[in-house]
């Protein structure tokens, strides 16, 4: 068995372990499901400069109506560092690049799955790879992707919307992304990246996304927990009517203040905030243009800017120099 074969292999036992927990083997189809991802990677890979190829880093999973928790369910497993572990793999494997991180978008799909001639369903789970446009990047700086004969002519990366820029990064919660850069006008704060309704619509997903682990810290996170809004050359946090509460912990002349938002207008932060949804915690600092490369080399040389799996530091070093190399050159230019 070849490395191709063995990570194939892989996924498949990944996924037939999870279909006996949390979802059952048909709505899942195991083997239906590796074999339509990897497929797509080969389909939709395009080459760029210097005839390097580049694939997709969006999952887009379109899900027939089911319970709100399974879809919360489901999204823990197919937004884990288990499951990207394969994707990467077989991107390494075969010498292709990525513009950012994977991430996995999930949308309801109207009315119920067809069966099979023997009465099992086809699947509630069908998988697409899509390149990223301005609607699907979670930090403002996800490359957008025009391609015209197999081949990507341009990347591009949004407008900042924020000067200066701003750090998120937990302290004793696990979220998603470990560094997070805010350069949008509004940042939702929440429990799991995609946020479901009662109603089972899915809404605006969260930018900064805390894991919906078991522990009492994440949990004590709301699915849509509060909201960071930049406005006048300032952030200010206002909560969203989330379970746990929102607050501000503060130093002032040498002494800790908690301050919670009152009103719709929220607080404004202050550098080296620490900023409390529930009992998780994380910082807020200012980023500031003359700061941008040397936080960058920093962030790269402790790894911080790729997942945390196995995958050689050149190959997330490439990556990510990429990703904000537009966005270095873009302050150091004085074009702000």
């Amino acid at each position: 068995m070849n490395a191709i074969e063995e990570i194939l292999a892989g996924l498949e036992q990944f996924l037939l372990a999870v279909s006996t927990t949390s979802l059952s083997y048909d709505e899942l189809s195991p083997v239906q499901f590796v074999k339509d991802i990897f497929e797509q990677i080969e389909s939709k890979k395009l080459t760029w400069t210097d005839n390097v190829t580049y694939v997709p880093n969006i999952i887009h999973l379109f899900v027939f109506p089911t319970r709100v928790r399974k879809l919360q369910e489901v999204e823990t497993i197919f937004s884990s560092k288990e499951f990207y572990q394969y994707i990467y793999a077989y991107i390494e494997a075969n010498n292709y690049k990525l513009f950012d991180f994977l991430h996995t978008e999930i949308d309801i799909l109207p009315g119920i799955p067809t069966k099979t001639k023997s009465g099992r369903l086809q699947g509630r789970y069908l998988p697409r790879l899509e390149w990223p446009n301005h609607k699907q990047t979670p930090s403002g700086l996800d490359a957008m992707v025009e391609a015209t004969a197999s081949r990507i002519i341009k990347v591009t990366h949004p407008l900042t919307e924020t000067f200066p820029l701003a750090l998120l990064h937990p302290i004793n919660a696990c979220a998603f992304r470990d560094y997070f850069l805010i350069v949008k006008s509004l940042t939702y704060l929440g429990r799991s990246r995609n946020v479901f309704s009662d109603k089972k619509e899915v809404l605006m997903p969260n930018d900064f996304a805390f894991a919906r682990t078991s522990d009492a810290i994440n949990k004590s996170v709301s699915r849509r927990h509060a909201v960071i809004e930049f406005r006048q050359e300032l952030f200010f946090l206002k909560d969203l009517n989330s379970r746990c509460g929102t607050a501000i912990q503060r130093y002032i002349n040498g002494w800790q203040q908690f301050i919670a938002p009152s009103d719709d207008k929220g607080i404004a932060l202050a550098n080296h905030d620490v900023i409390r949804l529930g009992n998780a915690l994380l910082t807020f600092r200012y980023i500031y243009p003359t700061e941008v490369p040397k936080l960058m080399r920093k962030l790269l040389s402790q790894g911080w800017l790729e997942p945390k799996i196995s995958q050689d530091l050149k190959t997330r070093q490439y990556n990510s120099l990429f990703l904000f190399s537009k966005l270095i050159k873009y302050f150091e230019n004085g074009e702000k």
